[in-house]
């Protein structure tokens, strides 16, 4: 997994967070293993103790990097 860039909105209410997988297979796997991992649970329930933090579930889009960038 590599970050490619961490954004925030104008509106200062939106977070955009880029991350490079290799396919869409170990972007799941990845995932699914950080949302597994004891450690980020904690920091998540830990989080939520004055109540949650995101009025609604984090949205995943897939984008394909253009033919000239350096991800190719």
């Amino acid at each position: 997994v590599q970050t490619c860039a961490l954004l925030i909105s104008q509106s200062k209410n939106t977070l955009i967070y880029l991350l490079h997988h290799s396919n869409r297979e170990q972007a799941n796997s990845n995932w699914k293993s950080f949302n597994e991992d004891p450690s980020w649970k904690e920091v998540l329930l830990n989080s939520r103790a004055n109540g949650p933090l995101i009025s609604k579930p984090p949205e995943r889009i897939y984008l394909k990097p253009m033919d000239f960038s350096p991800l190719n």
